[in-house]
């Protein structure tokens, strides 16, 4: 009998113990974009369903610093901000109350991305949301977008015309390029003359572009495909005019017209760039 009452009494425990624990139910498709950042930088956390980031008690850290500052959007997913002291090759641990997820993730400085064959465009620090509406967009689409904090970074956009003459939304790659604005001469830049093709329609509020670097001086460095929109850039903290690399040079304007972003397929790092004005406004100008 007595050993009878103590199966039933362990049986009975164990029963206990797991009615107390409900079964662990894993964020689908659980990933980090891009997965490898910079402390005081933001990532993005993707699942789906997206809801599924919220609707649980999810605690996130980086190692053992937690994450302090996040934030959702419905159709992105959670915005997080690397906290300070994360370095080197982490795990990114998503926790709920039943359940600990981990991914892999290289926190690094910024030297890391200055001379890196796999993250030639420069990024800023945060993560941008498209905001509707639009202002109004400028006459033309056409000449210099550079990068807001590292200007001579510069996409130079032209467009391929119709039989009619009347230019179209498809960009023109023998005279589009990724290029410096300053060092133009400088062949061993990763980022100089490398030829763009695509898509820029302010209809359709579409970006759509590809960088061909098989002809970089860093070798063949394939094809970067980007995916984005206009934004507004007064939504931003870039909207104030700031001496380029290379200031003072004739015709730059002291304004910023419109702004892209426009997000890497390969690295899922945000780029953006905005319109430069120059002084004279029908400076390199076919489109009108």
């Amino acid at each position: 009998m007595k050993i009878i009452l103590s199966c039933s009494t362990l049986l009975l425990v164990v029963l206990l113990q797991f009615s107390c624990n409900p079964s662990c139910e894993p964020l689908v498709g659980l990933e980090v974009m891009p997965a490898t950042g910079v402390s005081g930088t933001e990532v993005l956390l993707r699942a789906t369903p997206l809801e599924s980031l919220i609707d649980q008690d999810l605690e996130i850290r980086f190692g053992s610093k937690p994450v302090i500052e996040k934030r959702f959007h419905p159709q992105l997913g959670l915005v997080i901000t690397i906290p300070e002291g994360v370095s080197g090759n982490t795990d990114l641990v998503v926790s709920t109350p039943d359940c600990q997820e981990r991914l892999n993730f290289n926190a690094v400085t910024e030297a890391f991305f200055e001379t890196n064959k796999s993250f030639i465009p420069p990024a800023v620090p945060q993560l941008f949301i498209p905001i509707a509406p639009l202002p109004p967009f400028p006459p033309s689409l056409e000449n210099a977008w550079l990068h807001p904090i590292k200007t001579d970074y510069c996409i130079w956009f032209k467009f391929l015309k119709d039989p009619a003459g009347k230019c179209t939304t498809s960009i023109d790659p023998t005279q589009s390029f990724e290029q410096s604005t300053c060092n133009g001469s400088n062949t061993a830049l990763l980022y100089n003359k490398n030829p763009i093709f695509g898509v820029l329609d302010p209809a359709k509020n579409l970006v759509h572009f590809w960088i061909d670097r098989s002809k970089s001086p860093g070798g063949n460095l394939g094809t970067e495909e980007f995916i984005g929109s206009f934004i507004n850039i007064n939504d931003t903290p870039y909207k104030t005019w700031e001496l380029i690399a290379c200031t003072p040079a004739i015709g730059w304007k002291r304004q910023r017209n419109h702004m892209i972003v426009a997000t890497s397929q390969t690295t899922h790092r945000q780029l953006i760039i905005y319109q430069q004005a120059f002084n004279d406004p029908n400076f390199g100008i076919d489109c009108k």
